[in-house]
């Protein structure tokens, strides 16, 4: 069994990450607008398929490790 320090700092490291990602791919959404090259515009989008891969990642550890599956608001 955890301790509460324990999980506060997992729930914490979780959130972080997940906020993190979507900060990710808020930034490649936003540099689409601005760049023309194919190849880079491909690479973003990449980037951002990965980022959402992260998230799904760390939401499937949280569920895997709370029961609940869900993070204190």
């Amino acid at each position: 069994m955890q301790s509460v320090l324990q999980q506060n700092i997992q729930e914490i490291a979780f959130k972080l990450s997940i906020e993190r990602e979507e900060l990710l791919i808020k930034k490649y959404n936003n540099y689409y607008k601005e760049i023309k090259d194919k190849n880079l515009i491909d690479m973003m989008k990449e980037f951002e398929n990965t980022s959402r891969e992260h998230i799904k990642i760390v939401m499937y550890k949280i569920e895997k490790l709370n029961p609940q599956g869900r993070l204190k608001q």
